[in-house]
């Protein structure tokens, strides 16, 4: 048995791995980080206030290149091209579009320097098709097209990516595996105080998060509600995060609104073991780990159909909404009005939910279809041809 058969080597390229671009930066550097790539190639975004990232960490080699905030990334290629031969791997892995980066890997795949594996991480989804329309038409002619057209095969997160990608008219393969998470090992049920009934919003700041809205269906039924607070993490759109502070002091919402910007460690697990509910009034996400979060918290969920969570209705561990302002005023009293008794075991099945997404389980499945890939095994029940 040869080495690819064994565990094929792959380079994960990618636009960022600063955790303030959002849910791929982490979920890419865990894949890797649990030994099912090895290799991380990076743009260096340093107009976000990123450092470069270059080094070794939980086993990973990365390797970051600067950009220039007003070309946007692109001299990104030409920084790389000229070591084309230092990352030829068997797997080739590319995480998100429309950015430099994909160009990147399909030169890689033209030279010969490995098969071409492209999750879209939700950027071909309807709803994130019609942001910046424009300049994405012109991508999309310029190199998006031909670069997914060349790919070997697709990965997605959910039945619902999928979809996408085949309406779009792409033949190749696509695995279909979640993303995972590192279980929390906490397994007592969770302490559920009387009281404050405490909502936790944690996300990139972003209009298709829907928070605004979320902040307004509060404000509509405030006298009917039970006492109530948020607590909102993350950052982002700056303007879009003013907006809405803005729209909780004109609404009088203020003081039951806290903003922590964005939070990891001690300080997130913090507002997960506080938090009643976990919301998140996403227009559209391709995934959304901050759900399995939750879940994992035992922290019932509210999302919307969105996402690809209706498991959350299937086994009672939350509500599955439709996205907007009208389904947001009739679902939060419903939600307000729930028991610690009714939330203590919504949380117990949540916590039961988030086990089948281990990274053990994730991990062997990339595994299965990096290896098919590469021309070995047969054919992963997981795997649409």
């Amino acid at each position: 048995m040869d080495q690819v058969e064994l565990n094929p080597t792959v380079l994960h390229v990618v636009p960022s791995v600063n955790s303030l671009t959002g849910g791929p930066s982490e979920s890419v550097t865990q894949l890797a980080s649990e030994n099912v790539g090895h290799r991380i190639l990076s743009q260096d975004n340093q107009w976000r206030g990123e450092i470069a990232h270059e080094g070794k960490w939980a086993g990973i080699t990365a390797k970051g290149y600067p950009s220039l905030r007003k070309l946007r990334g692109f001299d990104f290629p030409f920084s790389v091209t000229k070591n084309f031969p230092e990352f030829a791997s068997d797997i080739i892995h590319s995480h998100g579009l429309w950015m430099a980066h994909s160009i990147i890997a399909d030169g890689l795949r033209a030279k010969g320097n490995g098969l071409h594996v492209v999750s879209p991480r939700g950027m071909l989804e309807a709803y994130s098709l019609k942001r910046s329309a424009l300049q994405k038409r012109v991508v999309w002619k310029c190199f998006q097209q031909r670069v997914l057209s060349n790919a070997n095969a697709f990965h997605a997160t959910s039945e619902t990516e999928a979809d996408n990608i085949r309406r779009l008219g792409f033949p190749q393969p696509i695995g279909i595996i979640p993303n995972g998470i590192v279980l929390s090992g906490n397994t007592a049920s969770k302490k559920r105080h009387e009281g404050t009934f405490r909502l936790f919003f944690m996300s990139r700041i972003d209009k298709k998060k829907g928070l605004l809205e979320l902040i307004e269906s509060l404000a509509d039924q405030t006298e009917d509600l039970p006492d109530w607070s948020l607590s909102i993490a993350g950052k982002g759109d700056d303007d879009y995060e003013q907006l809405c502070r803005d729209k909780a002091q004109q609404v009088g919402l203020k003081d039951r609104i806290s903003w922590h910007g964005h939070v990891s460690g001690e300080a997130k697990e913090a507002l997960f073991q506080k938090a009643d509910v976990f919301v998140l009034p996403t227009y559209s996400e391709n995934f959304g780990n901050v759900v399995l979060e939750a879940l994992d918290h035992q922290v019932p969920v509210m999302t919307t159909t969105g996402t690809p969570w209706e498991v959350l209705e299937q086994e009672n561990c939350g509500w599955y909404i439709e996205p907007g302002l009208g389904s947001l005023r009739q679902a939060m009293p419903r939600v307000l009005a729930t028991s610690r008794e009714e939330l203590r075991e919504m949380g117990v099945r949540g916590k039961e939910v988030a086990k089948d997404y281990s990274w053990e389980s994730v991990r062997s499945k990339f595994l299965q279809f990096y290896r098919w890939i590469c021309g070995h095994g047969e054919v992963p029940s997981f795997v649409r041809i």
